[in-house]
């Protein structure tokens, strides 16, 4: 979650600045990319572990995050075939929202993950 970060506020920064587009883009590029490799890995925890909890508590934020992703993907295509400055700054600036409701919805899904492993653990202590 620290590169998402990053990747975050470098794309808040970019924003800010008026960056150019090809420069937006790649921020936006590395946060949907990352978002795969998170929504990836929690899948692939879930498949080899077979833990039902995980499961159930894991996918509702998986499928918003997943959701998120898309919508920050289409408004990073969108932003290509805009040529009008004013419509373009204004249409940036849609980004770092929700690239925040990204990191709100990564942060959720981490914490999710934890208190399971974490109640799996206090589980074994007692065995």
């Amino acid at each position: 979650t620290e590169g998402l970060v990053l990747s975050i506020q470098s794309l808040v920064g970019s924003v800010r600045a008026d960056d150019a587009v090809s420069i937006i883009r790649d921020h936006t590029n590395d946060i949907v990319t990352l978002v795969g490799k998170v929504l990836s890995s929690t899948e692939t925890a879930i498949s080899n572990t077979g833990n039902t909890t995980l499961r159930d508590r894991a996918e509702p934020v998986m499928r918003t995050l997943s959701d998120c992703r898309t919508r920050l993907l289409n408004a990073n295509s969108e932003g290509e075939s805009i040529h009008d400055p004013a419509r373009l700054k204004e249409h940036n600036n849609r980004l770092p929202p929700m690239a925040f409701e990204i990191a709100r919805e990564t942060k959720e899904l981490v914490n999710r993950v934890e208190q399971i492993y974490n109640e799996a653990a206090d589980d074994d202590d007692f065995r």
